[in-house]
């Protein structure tokens, strides 16, 4: 029991009151925080979508519900007008077949952060390309050959011939969907795309080139959103530099300079990337769900 003033009482409970021990789909309050007139609340367990309610009487009386369904696992009311308010969470009974995301890539690439050779004014990024898949396929990851797709895209920029390798593994039923957004015309900015996942595809696998540059990309591979039985709230993915290993050129403008043999894909840790000892990120993926 938390005392906001002399006469107004919290008092959380989950979606079934009464129970000492709450099954792991039941939302649980673990913490009810007031602030002058406000309330925050905070629950763990339980499936997206949540609605919170509240009542003025702790032993009977209708529920209301504060606000619309949310996917977070908090959430702010007003409650100082109240004598006294009995709060609850209700949870979906299972977790969404299917989930939808926004993908936001804030690129922090510039000539402060990146300072040598900086290609500056004709820093950009490829368009977005990957898919969603299961764990029987992967599009690419450090220390495996880059397919062709990845190398096209590396090298040239080109979604095509990646996007048809995502399309071949839906054909064999280990992928689902294409993932399919727009370039980055400068660095630093920020684009966003948003798309559908399901639980028997549930990894993301998104790429874009770093441009220009002789092979050098950013993304995720095999992002997983469904963690331990639910769909994630929200992931951010750091963006290291690396190499597809298909061509030799060691500077943002060097001439074509095929691999031969082709190397494995590896994370660039030196020159020309390299400032004060270390390399920084390019920026961030984060994976925000919104439905």
């Amino acid at each position: 029991m938390t005392t906001m003033d002399k006469t107004s009482i919290l008092i959380g409970v989950a979606c079934i009151i009464g129970h000492s021990a709450l099954p792991s789909s039941t939302p649980e309050l673990v913490g009810i925080a007031p602030s002058n007139s406000f309330v925050q609340l905070e629950w763990t367990n339980g499936f997206a979508p949540f609605q919170v309610q509240a009542r003025t009487s702790l032993v009977a009386g209708a529920w209301a519900n504060l606000g619309s369904p949310t996917f977070s696992r908090s959430a702010t009311d007003n409650a100082g007008s109240e004598d006294t308010v009995l709060f609850r969470v209700l949870g979906s009974t299972a977790a969404a077949d299917s989930a939808q995301y926004k993908l936001t890539f804030d690129s922090t690439w510039s000539a402060s952060t990146h300072p040598t050779n900086f290609p500056s004014p004709n820093e950009h990024y490829s368009p977005l390309i990957g898919g969603t898949h299961n764990a029987g396929v992967s599009f690419w990851a450090p220390g495996g050959q880059a397919t062709p797709g990845i190398k096209t895209m590396a090298e040239t920029g080109n979604p095509n011939p990646l996007a048809a390798e995502v399309n071949s593994a839906i054909t064999a039923g280990t992928a689902e969907f294409v993932l399919s957004g727009g370039a980055m015309g400068t660095s630093p900015a920020s684009i966003n795309m948003s798309f559908t996942i399901t639980q028997s595809h549930p990894l993301a696998t998104v790429v874009t080139m770093i441009a220009p540059s002789p092979d050098w990309f950013v993304g995720v591979h095999g992002a997983k959103l469904f963690v331990d039985g639910d769909w994630i709230d929200e992931a951010t993915f750091p963006l290291l530099p690396y190499d597809a290993g298909t061509d030799d050129g060691t500077t943002y403008t060097s001439g074509n300079a095929p691999s031969s043999p082709p190397q494995p894909i590896f994370l660039i840790t030196g020159y020309p990337l390299e400032h004060n000892g270390s390399v920084a990120p390019f920026g961030t993926f984060t994976f925000t769900r919104i439905n």
